[in-house]
């Protein structure tokens, strides 16, 4: 009796550790992923969004005003390297499936290296000393390859999604 009480509870935690430790499926994957993203999503929009609100305090027309403009844009690209920073730390959260580590690797590799650009574009965000630098300062960006590396590595993961027929968006 002994016996049989003893096979059943390592038949049981046998189970459970296999349960535990099975990782992710695919669709929990991509829904925590889209979770994610959509994250990333409403904490860039409240920058946008408070960035423009921050617009319309600014009497353009008074002095100072360029430096409120600097202020307030220094600000901004400030919490967007705070939401990428977020966003890649619950990437680093995720447990993918065996067949997407490759992929979401490549995603969190790309989230940090938008952090990385940030980080060391502090010093010249911190030297914006007029509209001109910020337009410099902006072009970088726009033109980033840690940011196009980023955007790829999303579409790429749509893809896979798309093609075993799961049904997110993760809106790269």
């Amino acid at each position: 009796m002994h016996l049989r009480v003893r096979i059943a509870l390592l038949v049981a935690a046998a189970i459970i550790v296999a349960a535990c430790s099975a990782g992710s499926t695919a669709d929990d994957y991509f829904a925590d992923l889209a979770g994610a993203t959509s994250s990333l999503d409403d904490a860039l929009d409240e920058v946008e969004a408070s960035f423009n609100a921050g617009l319309l305090d600014i009497n353009f027309e008074a002095n100072g005003a360029d430096q409120q403009f600097i202020d307030l844009f220094q600000a901004s690209i400030g919490a967007v390297n705070e939401a990428f920073a977020g966003f890649a730390q619950g990437l680093s959260d995720l447990d993918p499936p065996p067949e997407l580590a490759a992929a979401h690797q490549e995603a969190l590799d790309a989230g940090l290296s938008v952090v990385a650009d940030y980080e060391a574009r502090s010093d010249q965000l911190g030297s914006i000393a007029t509209v001109a630098d910020i337009d410099v300062y902006a072009e970088g960006l726009a033109t980033s390859v840690a940011r196009t590396r980023f955007v790829a590595s999303c579409n790429e993961l749509q893809e896979i999604a798309d093609r075993d027929r799961i049904e997110v968006d993760l809106s790269c």
